[in-house]
């Protein structure tokens, strides 16, 4: 079984989707509301992981109710792992 981590970031009235699978990026969608709902009751059950917000609580309870495993990770977690990334990359570009 592979493992899919799909991390969702929420805004008024659009929701970006990024579906991680095999060690890479499948796929980058913005959805609204209504379609991301959607597709938590039609996609099979994947962790995935919000950034905490005011809507956020909501989002993950839904997303357990459809058999996912739900993660609520902070703000700072967020700003620190697009740090490591940006370093990583700018690292091995010094070594090439």
């Amino acid at each position: 079984m592979k493992k899919i981590i799909i991390g969702v970031d929420l805004a008024l009235k659009a929701i970006q989707v990024c579906v991680y699978a095999n060690n890479k990026v499948q796929s980058n969608t913005e959805m609204t509301l209504k379609q991301f709902s959607s597709y938590l009751s039609t996609h099979l059950p994947s962790t995935i992981v919000f950034e905490a917000c005011s809507g956020s609580n909501y989002w993950s309870q839904l997303a357990d109710t459809y058999g996912h495993k739900a993660l609520l990770i902070s703000h700072q977690v967020c700003l620190f792992l697009l740090f490591a990334q940006w370093l990583l990359q700018n690292v091995e570009h010094e070594l090439d």
